[in-house]
């Protein structure tokens, strides 16, 4: 293969790979696109239960094995969270560097929306959040 092969194939890799990497940090950032509320387990409930035409003690058993879920998912969620917000607190930190003041204020707007959505999520799915509005 010439030089100006290997070059052209290097630079289209780097490309890609860049691309891939910038589409992650955003995803990561800035998150999945906003889900209506599911209004906890009572709505799955009866979801399930028109859906699947489900009789009063099948909506029980279900209801009990998605309280025990929330439950679990809960104390996963509280001993992952810490870690969690310490990868995002350095992540908005190193982005905030890049910014000029102007970019930094809006970032800054931008950060405090996607908290409060994140904050709403995590309420609508019963997880409690003791760290909001700490920076790590």
């Amino acid at each position: 293969m010439s030089e100006s092969k290997t070059k052209a194939m290097t630079l289209l890799f780097a490309v890609l790979l860049a691309g891939g990497v910038t589409g992650w940090v955003a995803h990561q950032l800035i998150g999945p696109p906003p889900r209506p509320p599911s209004q906890g387990v009572d709505a799955l409930v009866a979801r399930y239960a028109k859906d699947l035409d489900l009789d009063p003690t099948q909506q029980d058993s279900v209801r009990s094995i998605l309280v025990r879920r929330q439950r679990e998912t809960r104390t996963i969620w509280q001993e992952v969270h810490p870690r969690f917000e310490v990868v995002r607190g350095r992540a908005r930190t190193d982005i905030e560097a890049q910014l000029r003041p102007d970019q930094k204020s809006r970032f800054e707007q931008m950060i405090a929306e996607e908290d409060r959505e994140r904050i709403e999520r995590q309420r609508d799915r019963g997880l409690t959040d003791t760290t909001q509005g700490q920076r790590q």
